[in-house]
């Protein structure tokens, strides 16, 4: 089930084209009664939700009409499907009013569900081939994934159980990969959403779409070309939130399911990186002009180290607020170490230059071992820059993730 709190706060505005969607509603049938169990998702303030047994014997919205007599099956529902998205939301028979649209694309999706939900039915009575129940429930999923996100709550619990029920009753066949593929995008989308809204500081849809992207992975490891992005999408997503915890169990995952892969290898350094703050820092590299630092030489002072590229809009205005920030402490009490992720030297001269920076510039003499091949980066797998680290006065590390806002606060502590 879903939580309820998370549903009242759907976008009802947005419509986000080509996400997955699903399935109808109905009494409950005796012999599905069983299947009828509590989702992984409920939380305590969620209704109960129908799985996707419930819904499939009636649906509610009828056919399209057609010249030629309604073909009763699984793959006739496919054609009405088809027929019906063929069918112009603008221009021709369409509206010529782009207000009319998201109310079109809705009467449009409700006419699928139902088509869909009568097809997944008579496939599944009828013991049609995978590849039939495939279709069906990628229509169904589609349809119910843009109504949900339309702010439609029947359909977005509905999305949830069918994705349940499917993993249940079909587990790791392409019907249940896609009915649970369009509940991770469901979240994923609105993670997206609330993150652009500045003045939330709700994380609640970030952890739900790392939850949902590591039941997805666990259930379906074989959709490697799926399930690799949605983890590190997800990692990365909790890494910007500052959920460290979350972002462990994503990385921790794709380590432990594809090892061998340049991801699972990348993961290693990161979990690393995660598990820096309270450690002792393994740090140092050839700098720009030739020495060679070591965090060990900074014993004594605090050290901030700062991850960049000029390939990033407006870095040099960046790197001059940090250098801002550092000059009101004395060289003995704090010092900045650059790691440039440049390519190219000239590139990273003229950021420095421009901004009057004077730091120390870690970047390699070998050109193969520079920007994401930086040893330093590899080794934690850095993700993200611009990113600035602080080492306290005895090389432990005190944080990976302090925010340009932060940096003044959090130097004054230390």
């Amino acid at each position: 089930m879903i939580q309820m709190r998370l549903l009242s706060s759907l976008c009802t505005t947005t419509l986000c084209a080509g996400l997955l969607v699903g399935c109808g509603s109905s009494e409950e049938s005796p012999s599905d009664s069983a299947n009828n169990a509590t989702s992984p998702v409920q939380n305590s303030a969620t209704a109960e939700v129908k799985t996707a047994a419930n819904v499939l014997p009636t649906a509610s919205i009828n056919s399209p009409e057609t010249k030629e007599p309604v073909e009763e099956s699984a793959e006739g529902m496919i054609k009405q499907i088809s027929a019906v998205l063929r069918q112009p939301l603008v221009g021709g028979k369409g509206t010529s009013d782009p207000k009319q649209i998201p109310q079109l694309m809705k009467e449009r999706n409700k006419s699928i569900v139902g088509l869909a939900s009568k097809g997944v039915l008579l496939a599944h009575q009828n013991k049609d081939s995978e590849e039939v129940m495939h279709q069906l429930v990628q229509r169904l999923s589609e349809a119910r994934l843009q109504l949900a996100l339309q702010g439609d709550q029947d359909e977005a619990e509905s999305l949830y159980s069918d994705a349940d029920f499917l993993r249940e009753q079909r587990p790791g066949s392409k019907a249940a990969m896609e009915a649970s593929y369009a509940v991770v995008r469901f979240a994923n989308t609105n993670a997206m959403l609330h993150s652009q809204k500045s003045s939330e500081n709700n994380t609640e849809w970030i952890t739900e779409f790392a939850r949902l992207a590591r039941t997805f992975c666990q259930a379906f490891p074989q959709e490697e070309a799926k399930t690799l992005p949605l983890l590190l999408a997800a990692g990365k997503s909790c890494e910007r939130y500052n959920l460290a915890e979350e972002a462990k169990l994503c990385y921790a995952q794709i380590l432990d399911q594809y090892p061998e892969t340049a991801q699972g290898e990348q993961a290693k350094g990161v979990l690393r990186r995660l598990s820096l703050p309270g450690q002792s820092l393994k740090f140092g590299g050839s700098t720009y002009h030739g020495e060679f630092f070591k965090i060990e030489q900074n014993r004594g002072k605090v050290t901030a180290i700062v991850y960049w590229s000029s390939n990033i809009g407006g870095i040099g205005e960046t790197l001059t607020k940090i250098d801002a920030v550092a000059k009101k402490y004395d060289p003995s009490q704090l010092e900045v170490v650059g790691v440039s992720l440049d390519q190219e030297e000239l590139p990273m001269e003229v950021v420095v230059g421009d901004s009057g920076i004077t730091w120390k510039q870690l970047l390699d003499p070998d050109p193969t071992k520079r920007s994401w091949q930086h040893p330093v980066v590899k080794y934690y797998g850095v993700l993200n820059v611009p990113s600035i680290w602080l080492v306290d006065q005895n090389g432990v590390v005190v944080s990976t993730n302090t925010s340009l806002d932060n940096l003044e606060a959090d130097l004054s502590k230390l």
